[in-house]
């Protein structure tokens, strides 16, 4: 019980303190007009603060409002705009060329022989010794949107003519090869060796099929 009154007699205390305090400070505001100035100018001074960030908020809503409308006219002037359907068949002129320059195939075996016997025919021609052409696929090279990478590696006798007609002869073929790698040797033999790369994506399987996830797209085959 005793533990009790205390508390209660502590709170009302501590009220009587609080109500004597600002009776206290009306009494002074009272006597000295300067206490109720400076309150005054106080309360002021937060208001001014309030009434800036206030400001500041609608400069900002009017700025972002400002740049909306001229998206707004920017986005409406580009639909207007005569061409797209030209820009458009172009555009898919040049996605048709470049599908155009894959290995094509039904399946990328098949591809990898057509790979083969072009690079072998074109080292025939070009005068190549004893050439010895292996084509392959590295399951960790990609070239992205299903696109694989057939590799093949070229190994003949090397004689300076011959090596720049071979090359002459790859760069004349209608589909993309990219020579990685080109060393040449002297010594104990005049050895020449090479590792070169194409692109294989048919209809398919290849780059005209969409990524796992999206949604398919009707595309046309590669021309041979």
């Amino acid at each position: 019980m005793v533990m009790t009154w205390a508390g209660r007699g502590g709170r009302g205390s501590g009220s009587s303190r609080l109500k004597g305090a600002l009776e206290a400070a009306v009494r002074e505001a009272r006597a000295n007009p300067r206490v109720l100035i400076g309150l005054g100018a106080i309360l002021l001074l937060l208001w001014g603060y309030g009434l800036i960030g206030l400001f500041d908020s609608v400069d900002a809503a009017g700025r972002r409002l400002a740049e909306a409308e001229a998206e707004i006219r920017r986005t409406t002037a580009l639909a207007g705009e005569a061409g797209w359907d030209a820009r458009a068949a172009e555009a898919e002129g040049l996605k048709q060329r470049l599908l155009a320059r894959l290995w094509g195939g039904e399946t990328e075996g098949q591809a990898q022989a057509d790979f083969q016997e072009a690079i072998s025919k074109a080292a025939r021609e070009s005068g190549l010794g004893r050439p010895q052409i292996r084509v392959d696929r590295d399951p960790t090279q990609t070239a992205g949107l299903g696109v694989r990478v057939l590799g093949a590696s070229i190994g003949a006798d090397f004689a300076p003519e011959p090596l720049s007609n071979f090359l002459i002869r790859l760069a004349q073929l209608e589909r993309t090869i990219q020579v990685r790698r080109l060393t040449t040797t002297r010594q104990p033999i005049a050895r020449l060796d090479m590792v070169v790369a194409a692109y294989h994506g048919p209809p398919a399987q290849g780059a005209c099929v969409a990524p796992p996830g999206s949604r398919p797209a009707p595309a046309a085959a590669p021309s041979r």
